[in-house]
């Protein structure tokens, strides 16, 4: 089992990824938690150590490439990402 974690701050994208994981692969992800901003996002990555991170491109105070910079420069952490976004550019 593959344990992921999910960076998002839009409601409606956050029950729509768990309702694809759920549908299409429950039994090969588990999706942990979810966190909203980078900050927050910081302290999950640390604590549950995923193996996968679906990640929101555009947050609403940052974006995914400060988090993963900041992951990064502090951080010894192997996980995968996934980026994930809403918008067509």
């Amino acid at each position: 089992m593959i344990n992921a974690v999910h960076i998002e701050d839009e409601p409606r994208n956050i029950e729509l990824l768990e309702s694809l994981i759920k549908t299409h692969c429950g039994d090969l992800v588990r999706l942990v938690e979810n966190a909203t901003n980078i900050k927050d996002a910081i302290t999950l990555i640390r604590a549950k150590k995923p193996q996968l991170v679906y990640l929101d491109i555009e947050l609403n105070r940052g974006n995914a490439f400060e988090l993963l910079e900041k992951i990064g420069q502090q951080d010894e952490l192997n996980f995968k990402v996934i980026f994930i976004t809403a918008f067509n550019e």
